[in-house]
């Protein structure tokens, strides 16, 4: 008996070749089925080319959820930002008052640099003096704390060490009362007034009866020394609700009802000794 590994047939004039393999002649296996054999079998699996690039997309997906939590933090505060700004739009702000000649055009000191004497040559007593540069040194030291644990711990240009720091602030002007809030400002030499330098024809502020160099000294029933706080304050509550304004104009305090939003005046901060009553 003949044992044939294999036939040829030769298409005459074609030189087409047809093998076919018999016998002893085996196929070549997929690699899976290769693989299947070998963990049949027990052995172990050999690690996968692509396990590292695996890793990497799962660390670059949880990177990028956290960037997308960061951006919407990021999105609300610039959003608040925002609101604030337009608030402040709404009036239109002089510059500041440049420096008379007694000053000699000497900046302002420190807010830092408590100068007890001018609150004495104010008519404040020695002993409330002394009583409010220590609560003034306990602010200023809160402050330092504060800016210090921001700087150590990479979240001092943040939202979170702003509203910590007006925190502070808030709480000081609390536990003063406006009144010794008044002298302090004096005291380091801050701005504590808002002067109406125009007023604008037919505004709310012109109908009411307010001037040009009267004094903003409180809306809706709360002391005001800076722009910022009396601009937010007319933006708040219900639009034209009437709110009571205080005005200083020389020695006379005196008080108008207008509705609640735009004043129709241009101001201007100013510094003022504190009140002796």
């Amino acid at each position: 008996m003949h044992r044939w590994q294999g036939l040829v047939v030769i298409a005459a004039g074609s030189g087409l070749a047809i093998g076919l393999a018999w016998g002893g002649l085996q196929r070549d296996e997929a690699p899976d089925t290769r693989s299947r054999r070998a963990s049949g079998s027990g052995e172990s699996r050999v690690p996968d080319a692509l396990d590292p690039l695996r890793d990497e997309i799962a660390a670059l997906d949880v990177a990028l959820a956290t960037e997308r939590e960061a951006r919407r933090d990021l999105e609300l505060e610039v959003g608040q930002l925002r609101q604030e700004f337009a608030a402040l739009e709404r009036f239109p702000i002089d510059e500041p008052e440049p420096a008379t000649g007694k000053e000699s055009g000497a900046p302002d000191p420190p807010a830092a640099l408590f100068q007890a004497a001018k609150l004495q040559d104010a008519g404040v007593s020695e002993d409330a003096v002394q009583q409010l540069r220590e609560r003034h040194d306990r602010g200023v030291l809160d402050e330092l704390y504060l800016q210090d644990q921001a700087a150590r711990e990479g979240w001092l240009h943040s939202a979170r060490y702003r509203r910590e720091l007006q925190g502070l602030r808030t709480e000081l002007r609390e536990e003063l009362g406006e009144g010794d809030y008044d002298r302090l400002l004096y005291a380091v030499g801050r701005k504590n007034r808002v002067i109406t330098v125009s007023v604008l024809h037919a505004s709310p502020a012109m109908e009411a009866g307010i001037l040009a160099g009267d004094v903003i000294y409180s809306y809706d029933g709360r002391r005001i020394f800076d722009l910022r706080t009396l601009k937010l304050a007319t933006s708040q509550g219900q639009l034209g609700f009437t709110v009571s304004v205080g005005v200083v104009r020389g020695d006379q305090h005196l008080r108008f009802f207008l509705p609640r939003g735009p004043l129709g005046i241009t101001m201007r901060p100013a510094t003022r000794p504190p009140d002796r009553r």
